[in-house]
């Protein structure tokens, strides 16, 4: 569905500001169809949750890393997957 929504409202190369990350997955959305993005969250654990999905470093929170993880070790190997 964000997916969806995200070609519907912008074009390749723009950049998409998520003000409420929550778990990421408006930002994994946007990197998949080659969108910027910048996400904002206020709650600690899911800024975490978000910063681990998104291949964020604890060391340099700034910088992505794309390792192929899709986990905070497997979401707490809770199962979580790709939305």
């Amino acid at each position: 569905l964000v997916k969806w929504l995200l070609r519907i409202v912008t074009a390749e190369g723009q950049t998409v500001c998520d003000r409420f990350a929550g778990s990421e997955s408006t930002l994994k959305a946007a990197k998949v169809l080659g969108r910027g993005a910048i996400g904002i969250e206020r709650q600690p654990e899911y800024a975490d949750l978000a910063r681990a999905r998104a291949g964020l470093t604890p060391e340099d929170p700034s910088r992505f890393v794309d390792d192929g993880a899709t986990t905070l070790q497997a979401y707490t190997d809770g199962g979580g997957g790709d939305d």
